[in-house]
């Protein structure tokens, strides 16, 4: 069984009502898919050349 990090402590969903599952991991899943599109929203340190940026179009790619 895989180990998430945003899910704190996985209560026994057995024993607990379907309501009681729903009502726990409604604020866990939203928060797990906030951080998730806030991270994948935010720009990517390596995406970008550190740098004054240059006038004109972005190079292309090199293919070494």
């Amino acid at each position: 069984m895989a180990h998430y990090r945003c899910v704190p402590a996985f209560p026994p969903l057995r024993e607990m009502t379907r309501h009681e599952v729903v009502e726990w991991i409604g604020p866990t899943l939203q928060r797990c898919l906030t951080g998730y599109f806030r991270a994948a929203r935010s720009p990517r340190p390596a995406a970008r050349p550190s740098g004054p940026p240059t006038d004109g179009p972005p190079p292309a790619p090199r293919h070494g």
